[in-house]
């Protein structure tokens, strides 16, 4: 893939989403499986590791609890579920 077919992940940098009070998550990178899966690297911020915790009820982040729990808001968000959906992100810089 050639440097200007790359589709950009983030709008912030990574240390802009790290310092952010609002729960982000970070997309490293996305890469597609040959079984049709979607495998994908990404960090979260403190705000979110947070809302993590407190919604689970847990009193530590672990890398299977959270990609469990981001799995579950994604599979909500496609289907509008509990007010969730995918919408377009409004800059939080203004």
């Amino acid at each position: 893939m050639k440097k200007k077919d790359k589709v950009k992940l983030n709008d912030y940098t990574h240390k802009e989403v790290m310092a952010n009070d609002f729960p982000q998550i970070y997309i490293i990178e996305m890469k597609d499986k040959p079984n049709g899966d979607c495998e994908v690297a990404l960090n979260t911020n403190k705000a979110f590791d947070d809302l993590y915790k407190k919604k689970k009820g847990r009193k530590r982040v672990t890398k299977k609890g959270i990609g469990n729990y981001i799995l579950e808001l994604f599979q909500k968000a496609i289907n509008k579920e509990d007010g969730y959906d995918f919408k377009p992100l409004k800059d939080m810089s203004k």
